[in-house]
């Protein structure tokens, strides 16, 4: 188990949000998301969301 503070999550989710951004992705499109570990599910979606 992966333990998280809130300020942890916040600068890995601004990294891969940043990453997504560079990659050309914004508000309104669309993302495929395969999680195969369950713990990384909130963080990935919060990512993805603040990534639009």
């Amino acid at each position: 188990m992966r333990l998280l503070t809130y300020q942890d999550l916040w600068q890995e989710v601004s990294r891969a949000a940043n990453g997504l951004r560079t990659i050309g992705l914004g508000k309104g499109d669309i993302i495929g998301l395969y999680t195969p570990v369950a713990q990384l599910n909130p963080e990935a979606v919060e990512e993805i969301r603040r990534a639009a």
